[in-house]
């Protein structure tokens, strides 16, 4: 699990770098997700083709 984020302080200098880094990371993960999704694709399109024939 990721760590969350926390809110920036005067004495928390790192706090926006971690905000940045936290957005990249969501968007990383958005993305292998779109393309776990998207791997998947053919064999859920035979599997419909497949149900509409039998």
């Amino acid at each position: 699990m990721t760590e969350p984020l926390r809110a920036r302080t005067p004495d928390d200098p790192d706090a926006a770098e971690r905000a940045r880094l936290g957005a990249e990371r969501d968007r990383l993960y958005a993305e292998l997700a779109a393309l776990t999704d998207e791997s998947r694709r053919p064999d859920l399109e035979r599997r419909a083709a497949l149900a509409l024939r039998g």
